[in-house]
């Protein structure tokens, strides 16, 4: 596990000396993993949950090199940088294209002219480049691209040609300056360069077989001159830290314990951070016995001298390729009630180590668990391996049994029951055997050098799996070879039909909550249209390149076997678009900014490990060019004298609320003289769903139709797709289980009062419940208990309820101070945006408050003077007149329904204004067909944003729901 640290005073020595952190700019992607942590999540927001479905192909460039036999690959994820995008080919060669229309600005081929050397890692496959700055505006710019033979070459990143004052004419020979003789051995960087300040971090990919391999060491450069820097050796030698772990001379000329995956980078503090693969040779291990440290390990290494400040090794003494395939992500997390900075590192095993930075130890329990011993002559196994207890693991750990096997038909069942009768069960860490081992996760994960996102906001880790379990067996070599065994080959565990023998899922998409140590999602990734068409559902595939994520609430990603790119909500994990690729799109994507829209753009050079047809393409997306015109207010329903039907024929009572069903349908409520639920179907046809039309306090339990509501101002849609009803005038909040048309007391007593914080929701007394809202993680719902004066939280596990704002006292709350203690005037609505943040708006107080991760709160819209002022300027010296709803757009926008000026206006965080987005301002009702500030609407109520970006108002007086189709 860890080893023990630097002394303190190193550590403090390198925070103090380092520079601030480095945020790239908004628009911009400029390293693989858009910022030195190597988050991958962008604050980017044009395209959003509300929109996504709309993404059309903005442009593709083809590089011209792809394998005409289906035998090559691209994996690159494309660089973004004052406005041109970076890329590399098939064959490495590196253009620079215009990311508004995805023109060719300049080309540069590594292999224009014959090499020295010509063996190239991996295939010669390339994930990226590195782009850095000297900061001055017009200065020093260059692209770094590690080519797979072994070079190191700067560019100049306007030109593209090579910068003479770097290495030799602009490239370093890394093979140069070893100790060991490296020609015709693999050995060159495949992942992009990190970068901090003015140094250059590789990590190498080198041979794995029992033959001679090329050292995996960590090395550094200068980014001017090419000089080396540093290097750290990732197999120590004798009387070096962490040489006790390689007996005898296991040590000597070892390959491997490479940081293949590349490097992440904390600025601040000075730190890289590299995750090691195993030890040559990667199935046995009886010439290396021991730990085996850093292979399989987190290293975390000084920027200035590559000195290891601390190590943490995930698995000991490793005979199964389960290398760490990426760098670990830098997260900031909230852990025991605050803030920890530390570092995520996914597994091919299926798991993730959440360390802290600065130190290693882990932030939740890692446990000892006995692992499988050998039978192969020689080898000894290490014992016990460390499993972290928290997060859970997400991919598929074990293959024991015939349950286990795959289920698509019976014929793939009995083949692959067969096969499995005659191997070693699948269990984690089990060693290869001259019978065959399971190996289960295989040797592609787990997670693959595919990696991890990590969206700050909600502290969420997406990252996907494969499911495919590998054959381990080895046998003896030929009597000539100098090594005992050798490796039977790379045996996947495949049914007749050549699909993974085990069952489905065989590829998901996992959504991580590292606050928590939780899995807050799970869905299949991929599909077989020809499985899906013989009446199987979705049963995932393997993947390659990895997710990102945006401030948009959405989850980007390609990598499956259908060659489709695909974005999913990062709270839910619902799919809400994909879109064909040419090619299958086996690398990471990127998205940034350019003339005013937002791009996303992946690599779709198919072919690789995969075996699809292959690619030469980058294709880019973006939204389509906005309308010419206005968007129009459309009636949704309402205007007519019909009880149920189609919507527009109908009448409704005060429509005070609307929120969305699973289906797209639309859910109603009505208020004082309605007292009815309802329910708008895609078709528009109107039914009742609640509520006999009459006030009361009746029927729980019983059929919903004949139950009796009064005053209720609220609804909302659970993901069950069962609908909670703020039943205002009897202080409940009820429940409508739509598929059986019933209903039940959810929350409060009935009576009027206030008790019951910390205790159950059904036995709490409220004083009128006004309005309702869930967080993003469906976890916890809000409630404004109006009559007391708090704003009140129900967690949906536990179902304790607790106040979260509000002392029960009238009054106005100091900016700063803690929610749960300040005073409030009457808050009728709350919202919660991705951050977790709360909205808290209020009637009387004619003001928009907002509840930070802190507890704290503070005004954000409202001089609580009764009025109409301020559009386009300061929300807080804006006046709103009797606000009674709100909701969180799409893009954290929150639009207001400012009942009393008869319209509704727009509060945008980022910039503290306040805009009119519908409305005339004055009553009336006037203005179906026209664009929205032109309409008249007559104390509009409820707010609300579909899952297609459609606004609708519930326009109360008016009788009627209308839509802005944007």
């Amino acid at each position: 596990m860890r080893a023990s640290a630097l002394p303190a005073c190193t550590v403090l020595l390198s925070l103090a000396a380092a520079g601030p952190a480095v945020r790239p700019p908004a628009a911009e992607w400029p390293a693989v993993g858009r910022d030195p942590g190597g988050s991958r999540h962008s604050p980017l927001r044009q395209i959003h949950r509300g929109n996504v479905h709309r993404l059309r192909q903005a442009w593709v460039f083809h590089t011209g090199d792809a394998d005409p036999r289906n035998k090559s690959t691209i994996e690159c994820t494309p660089i973004v940088a004052e406005g041109v995008l970076y890329v590399t080919s098939v064959r490495t060669t590196l253009f620079a294209l215009d990311a508004a229309t995805g023109r060719e600005k300049w080309r540069f081929d590594p292999y224009a002219e014959p090499r020295k050397y010509d063996v190239r890692a991996s295939g010669g496959v390339n994930r990226g480049v590195a782009w850095w700055s000297d900061g001055r505006e017009g200065g020093e710019r260059r692209v770094l691209l590690g080519a797979p033979d072994g070079r190191l070459i700067s560019l100049d990143a306007r030109t593209g040609h090579p910068d003479p004052r770097f290495g030799r004419n602009g490239e370093v020979d890394l093979r140069a300056g070893m100790e060991r003789d490296l020609r015709g051995l693999n050995y060159g960087p495949t992942s992009a360069p990190a970068i901090w300040r003015d140094t250059v971090i590789l990590g190498f990919s080198c041979g794995e077989g029992p033959e001679s391999a090329a050292p995996g060491d960590v090395r550094a450069f200068d980014v001017r001159t090419g000089r080396e820097v540093w290097r750290f050796r990732t197999v120590p030698r004798p009387g070096e830290f962490g040489s006790h772990t390689w007996e005898g001379e296991g040590w000597r000329n070892r390959g491997g314990a490479n940081a293949w995956g590349g490097a992440t980078v904390d600025p601040r503090r000075g730190i890289v951070f590299v995750g090691t693969g195993s030890a040559a040779f990667d199935f046995y291990g009886g010439d290396r016995r021991g730990a085996n440290l850093f292979a399989n390990c987190v290293l975390a290494l000084d920027a200035r001298t590559g000195r290891r400040i601390w190590h943490y090794q995930v698995i000991r003494h490793d005979l199964l390729d389960h290398d760490l395939p990426t760098p670990p992500l830098l997260v900031t997390v909230t852990h025991d009630g605050r803030r920890r900075d530390a570092v995520a590192q996914v597994t091919k095993t299926g798991h993730v180590f959440v360390l802290d930075r600065e130190t290693g130890e882990p932030l939740f329990p890692v446990r000892e668990v006995a692992a499988p011993s050998s039978d192969v002559p020689g080898e000894q196994a290490w014992p016990t391996q460390p499993v972290p207890v928290k997060p859970p693991p997400f991919a598929l750990q074990q293959v024991l049994g015939p349950e286990d096997l795959t289920d698509i038909s019976p014929e793939a069942r009995a083949f692959a029951l067969d096969w499995f009768r005659r191997l070693r069960p699948g269990v984690l860490f089990a060693p290869p055997s001259f019978q065959g081992t399971l190996v289960v996760p295989g040797f592609l994960g787990g997670a693959t050098w595919s990696g991890a996102a990590f969206d700050p906001g909600q502290g969420l880790l997406f990252v996907n799996a494969n499911n495919r379990p590998n054959v381990a067996a080895l046998r003896p070599a030929p009597a000539a070879s100098p090594w005992p065994y050798e490796f039977a080959g790379y045996t996947q565990f495949r049914d007749r039909e050549g699909y993974p023998a085990v069952r489905p899922p065989w590829g998901t998409l996992n959504g991580i909550d590292l606050n928590r140590g939780e899995i807050r999602w799970q869905v299949t990734l991929g599909r077989f249209p020809e499985l899906v068409a013989r009446g199987i559902k979705p049963t995932g595939t393997e993947s390659f390149g990895g997710a990102i994520s945006t401030a948009g609430g959405l989850v980007f990603i390609g990598g499956t076997m259908d060659e489709q790119m695909h974005a999913f909500d990062s709270a839910t994990g619902r799919l809400l678009w994909e879109h064909p690729l040419p090619a299958g799109g086996y690398a990471t994507p990127c998205t940034y900014e350019a003339g005013g829209r937002q791009f996303v753009a992946i690599a779709a050079g198919g072919g690789g490990k995969l075996g699809t047809r292959s690619g030469d393409a980058f294709v880019a997306f973006t939204l389509p060019e906005p309308a010419k015109q206005d968007p129009r207010v459309q009636l949704v329903a309402g205007g007519g004298r019909r009880a149920e039907g189609i919507a527009t024929d109908c009448g409704l009572t005060e429509p005070f609320a609307v929120d969305e069903g699973r289906d797209g349908s639309l859910y109603v409520v009505e208020m004082d003289g309605g007292e009815r639920v309802l329910r708008i179907d895609r078709h528009g046809v109107l039914t009742r769903v609640a509520g006999t039309g009459e006030p009361g306090d009746s029927g729980d339990g019983g059929p919903a139709l004949q139950a009796r509501i009064r005053g209720a101002h609220h609804l909302l849609v659970l993901p069950s797709g069962d609908v909670l009803l703020a039943d205002t005038g009897n202080c409940r909040i009820r429940r409508i289980d739509v598929r059986r048309a019933t209903i039940h007391a959810f929350a409060g007593t009935g009576r009027r009062g206030f008790s019951g914080d910390g205790g159950p929701a059904p036995q709490a007394q409220f004083g009128g419940i006004y309005c309702l809202a869930l967080d993003r993680r469906r976890e916890r719902l809000y409630a404004c208990d109006l009559d007391n004066r708090r704003v009140r939280a129900i967690d949906l596990r536990s179902g304790i309820v607790t106040t979260v704002a509000g002392n029960g006292s009238r009054g106005v709350p100091e900016d700063g101070s803690l929610a749960a203690q300040s005073p409030l005037v009457d808050p009728r609505a709350v919202a919660v945006d991705s951050r977790g943040r709360l909205y808290i708006l209020e009637r009387g107080g004619h003001a928009l408050r907002i509840v930070g991760s802190d507890g704290r709160i503070r005004t954000v819209a409202g001089t609580a003077e009764a009025g109409f002022a301020g559009d386009g300027g300061d929300a807080r010296r804006a006046r709103l007149n009797g606000p009674k709803h709100l909701c969180v757009d799409r893009d954290d926008t929150v639009l207001i329904a400012d009942t009393e000026n008869h319209a509704v206006r727009r509060y945008d965080p980022r910039t503290g204004r306040i805009h009119r987005v519908a409305g005339t301002g004055k009553p009336g009702a006037r203005g179906i067909g026209a664009p929205p500030l032109d309409a008249e609407l007559n104390r509009p109520h409820g707010v609300f944003v579909d899952s297609r970006g459609t606004l609708l108002i519930a326009d109360s007086s008016n009788g009627r729901l209308l839509a802005v189709r944007r």
